[in-house]
């Protein structure tokens, strides 16, 4: 039994469980979930668990903050959803459309929109002085 066996089985079964589970990655701190029905995840119970800093929704994704640790802990989380260690575990279960405006293109997006705001506003001041 691993250091994160426990941790891993709790987080599994406060997702919703193994079927609810559609994808997994991780990035440096967060575990991150696709979930089938994220209305099946205990919210306050990951929160509260030893292990687990909080959770965050975002761009389609459940996203459970584990720490400097999510390695060994998604390690644990794949092989106990039976998916290896691959960086990314998929299911059959087709997976949900993704919202186009992700937090990549938010920010390219408020990038344009200042630059236009200032540019622009130069532009404006220049052309009617």
């Amino acid at each position: 039994m691993g250091k994160y066996t426990n941790l891993a089985k709790d987080i599994i079964e406060n997702v919703g469980g193994k079927d609810n589970v559609i994808d997994l990655k991780h990035c440096v701190t967060r575990l991150r979930f696709n979930l089938d029905d994220e209305s099946k995840a205990n919210d306050d119970v990951l929160k509260n668990m030893d292990g687990v800093i909080t959770i965050v929704k975002a761009a389609g994704q459940y996203m459970v903050v584990i720490g400097e640790h999510v390695t060994e802990v998604y390690d644990e989380v794949m092989a106990q959803l039976g998916r290896g260690n691959a960086n990314s575990a998929t299911s059959n279960k087709p997976k949900k459309k993704q919202s186009p405006i992700d937090g990549a293109n938010v920010k390219l997006i408020m990038c344009v929109w200042y630059y236009q705001r200032i540019v622009g506003s130069t532009w404006y001041d220049w052309l009617t002085n």
